[in-house]
This record gives C-alpha cells, sequence and structure tokens, in this order.
C-alpha cells in the first residue's frame, strides 16, 4: 500500500447496495441540492450533490461546529442502516467515538473535473472529512497536495481538505459518498 501525506485510507466497507441503488436512481434528486449553505462554489460546478443529513444554517462565526445534522426529505430514501452501521464502526474505530455532521452523495459528471480549491467552511476545521466511492472508474485521479490517489470503490479516506485539492474524471460519471465525522472530544 501507498503511503501518502494528506490521505490516509481507513479501510474498506460494502458498497454493494449503493452501486445498485445509484443504477437505478430518480435522476431528479441530484437536482434537489445544487448548492450547499446557498452558495455553489465555481470549482465544483461539474458536482451534483444527493444530501441525507446537513448542518443546518450554521452559524458561520461559532467556533462550535460540533453539533449534529439535520436529515433532508431524501434521508428516508436513500440511508441504508447497515451500511451506515458499518461505516460507523469503522469510523469510530479508526477516529474515535463521534457523529456524521454531513452526509451528502456527490456525483462528478464524466469528463469533467473539480478544480484545484481549499474548502473554506467552518465545519472543515473541527471535523473529519471522509470520502468513500460508491461509483468510480480507473481515469479519476484526487489529487490532495502533495498526493494523487486514486480510490477504489468501498475504500474509506480521510482527507485533509483544508490543503488545495482537485479532482480530474476522465472516464464515465463519478460517485463518492462525502461525510464530515465529529470526534466527541472528552475532558478528563
Amino acid at each position: 500500500m501507498t503511503d501518502y501525506v494528506t490521505v490516509k485510507k481507513l479501510g474498506e466497507v460494502d458498497v454493494g447496495n449503493y452501486v445498485h441503488l445509484f443504477q437505478s436512481l430518480d435522476e431528479s434528486d441530484w437536482m434537489y441540492w445544487e448548492d450547499r449553505y446557498g452558495m455553489k462554489a465555481k470549482s465544483h460546478e461539474n458536482v451534483l450533490t444527493l444530501p441525507l443529513a446537513m448542518v443546518s444554517n450554521p452559524d458561520i462565526q461559532s467556533k462550535d461546529m460540533s453539533y449534529p445534522s439535520s436529515p433532508t426529505e431524501l434521508f428516508e430514501k436513500y440511508y441504508d442502516p447497515v451500511f451506515f452501521g458499518e461505516l460507523t464502526t469503522l469510523l469510530k474505530n479508526t477516529l474515535g467515538d463521534g457523529y456524521f455532521i454531513n452526509i451528502t452523495f456527490d456525483l462528478l459528471k464524466g469528463q469533467s473535473e473539480i478544480v484545484k480549491h481549499v474548502d473554506m467552511f467552518p465545519t472543515i476545521a473541527y471535523n473529519n472529512r471522509v470520502h468513500v466511492p460508491i461509483i468510480t472508474n480507473e481515469s479519476v485521479s484526487f489529487y490532495n497536495e502533495p498526493d494523487y490517489v486514486w480510490m477504489d470503490e468501498g475504500e474509506v479516506y480521510l482527507i485533509d481538505n483544508t490543503l488545495p485539492h482537485s479532482v480530474i474524471n476522465g472516464g464515465s460519471d463519478r460517485i463518492h459518498l462525502v461525510v464530515d465525522w465529529h470526534v466527541i472530544r472528552r475532558d478528563i
């Protein structure tokens, strides 16, 4: 296995149910959430998002970005408790006891890219960004400075998205589950 500087493979989960589900997905659900927090970054113009849970109207001045997210209208339709139970166990075992802040499926259109950028939402500094490829192809290249990573379906990766990162998709549509995991800090 390759050692990366800013990307860490945490393990693997079974994404088979989601691969099957997205083959018969209601296309209109991708249009449900075209932006996050009322703004769409130019870097993500080729990305469609299907949100399951998002922080509701975060107070961008607050340093406490540790509150749980709110389920969206799509939560019941696309939430698989077995899959998320497996992912929760993996994240607790590798990152620590915690909970999901944001849960989205992000579709990067084929033959497109996410241009180099740095994520600047307040939740980023206080939570762990995790990617799980659901559907991918060999022509996807993920760059997280200074690492170039190819992520296989079902692999779970922790990334440092406070650093410049980008994606080039030279093949067909790519779908990742993207979650922010908040680790509960316990004072001793």
